[in-house]
């Protein structure tokens, strides 16, 4: 058996709101808010960035995690069920 571990996880917290969470300090390192039917995806220090769709928000807050933690690359979990949601 092996075991995968991720830098970050995406939770979704209401139908309007995800954030990604950083591993190892529990902070929250990107959020994903919706009003209306684009979402926004924010983080400390960087331009906002919309997306009009659940997944596309989903990869544009691990693009930015890319940037904020200044990694090459950025692996987050997420539940299997959360890119299909509206």
């Amino acid at each position: 058996m092996f075991s995968v571990r991720t830098r970050g996880q995406i939770v979704a917290l209401n139908q309007d709101l995800m954030q990604l969470l950083d591993n190892q300090s529990g902070a929250v390192m990107i959020t994903a808010s919706r009003a209306g039917s684009d979402w926004e995806i924010t983080a400390d220090g960087q331009e906002p960035v919309m997306a009009d769709n659940r997944l596309a928000a989903i990869q544009a807050m691990n693009d930015m995690a890319v940037v904020v933690s200044g990694a090459e690359f950025f692996t987050a979990q997420m539940p299997p069920w959360l890119p299909d949601q509206p």
